[in-house]
């Protein structure tokens, strides 16, 4: 729960887009046809809003304000192959 007037981060965490864009803090088109689904999406400010302790942030902490101020979006990606063709990392998880 957000509480009017009470900081959620530090000062520093604060971002700012140079002017008022009137939608949605997230972005996401989707298009379902008979050969498959489709879409893009833009997540501002980022993947991730994870802060270490010492300051150090994600490394996609703020990486999709730019595509977010210029009314861009990335694909979303829906195909096994192409999702492994860009991931950064895998994670098995054993049950």
């Amino acid at each position: 729960m957000v509480a009017p007037g009470v900081p959620q981060a530090d000062v520093e965490e604060n971002l700012f887009l140079p002017i008022s864009m009137n939608r949605g803090t997230e972005n996401d088109l989707i298009v379902l046809n008979p050969s498959g689904i489709e879409g893009e999406d833009v997540c501002p400010p980022g993947q991730s809003g994870f802060v270490a302790p010492d300051g150090t942030k994600a490394a996609h902490y703020s990486d999709q304000m730019d595509l977010y101020k210029n009314f861009d979006l990335k694909p979303m990606l829906f195909d096994l192959d192409e999702i492994k063709k860009t991931a950064e990392s895998v994670k098995v998880l054993n049950y």
